[in-house]
């Protein structure tokens, strides 16, 4: 009947396809979706956000994730390294002017301890990676946190002394 036709069925009311370019709210770069085919053929095909999701593109697809994991693994191990150079360095020491009763002329901020970290361990380290429950305006000892990457945080001892480089008690 109709040429063989009947021995085929094709599912009209999906089109499966991969995208090229994360979409919010549809889908992310590499992923393998079904949507309407009108969406797809009028929509995403002609403007490049997806391909049809044929064996090579899905192949494509599978390899670029498998490199960006390598990266993000790669990633990942050379930060633990700037994390262990941290751990090994006991106490950043920091010197700053202070007055009476070892308070500060102004105070020690993020920017301050990444400064010297960053001489310290030899390797850029972020302010924004740097976390201050407060400003530091007294001399002493006070306890800081490096957070390198979301599951990496590494603790810091940061001693402020005197220029003079005697300690005054906290």
């Amino acid at each position: 009947m109709f040429g063989g036709m009947e021995n085929q069925r094709y599912n009209m009311d999906k089109m499966r396809v991969v995208f090229t370019q994360d979409i919010p709210g549809i889908g992310a770069q590499g992923e393998v979706k079904e949507v309407s085919p009108g969406y797809g053929k009028n929509f995403l095909l002609p403007r490049g956000l997806a391909v049809l999701a044929i064996p090579s593109a899905l192949k494509a697809a599978e390899e670029r994730k498998e490199a960006e994991q390598r990266g993000r693994s790669q990633k990942f191990s050379e930060l633990e390294g700037i994390g262990e150079r941290i751990r090994q360095l006991s106490t950043l020491t920091i010197k700053a002017k202070a007055g009476e009763e070892g308070k500060l002329f102004g105070s020690i901020t993020t920017s301050h301890v990444a400064q010297n970290l960053s001489k310290a361990i030899g390797v850029e380290v972020d302010r924004r990676r740097i976390k201050l429950s407060s400003p530091i305006r007294k001399l002493g000892n006070h306890e800081t946190r490096v957070r390198l990457a979301s599951d990496l945080v590494i603790p810091l001892q940061v001693s402020v002394k005197e220029d003079g480089g005697e300690t005054s008690p906290s």
